[in-house]
């Protein structure tokens, strides 16, 4: 699978970026793009991506979250960081590595994130109100 990756080395557990390319291809995927600064994320889901891995904390998460909203390009979340509440809310646990290993056989399963407009503001929220 050709994986896209939206990836914060400075998250909790700070999993450098070379272990995670390398454990990305020895599962059996390609990495095709590396964003390492959620500003620059608005073309993550881009072609030839076929999945977009968002691997870092809350923070890292939620710009995924906002910027996939309403692409067919599916994401995953690696939760590196300290509180991981959108991996939690998801169900998603364990070991990096079993993690990745499922992306073969994942289902995609949609979820709801809010949408805030007024006031000239019109802006996709994550986790809180």
């Amino acid at each position: 699978m050709r994986i896209s990756l939206i990836h914060n080395q400075a998250s909790g557990r700070r999993v450098a970026l070379a272990s995670l390319h390398a454990l990305i291809e020895r599962e059996g995927h390609e990495l095709v793009r590396v964003i390492e600064h959620s500003a620059d994320a608005s073309r993550v889901a881009d072609p030839p991506a076929e999945l977009v891995v968002a691997a870092g904390g809350d923070g890292t998460v939620a710009d995924a979250i906002r910027v996939t909203a309403g692409s067919d390009v599916p994401l995953a979340v690696l939760p590196l960081g300290t509180a991981n509440n959108n991996a939690f809310a998801l169900g998603i646990s364990g070991p990096i590595e079993d993690q990745v290993r499922s992306w073969h056989t994942a289902q995609a399963r949609p979820f709801d994130i809010g949408l805030l407009q007024g006031a000239g503001i019109d802006k996709k929220f994550v986790e809180g109100v």
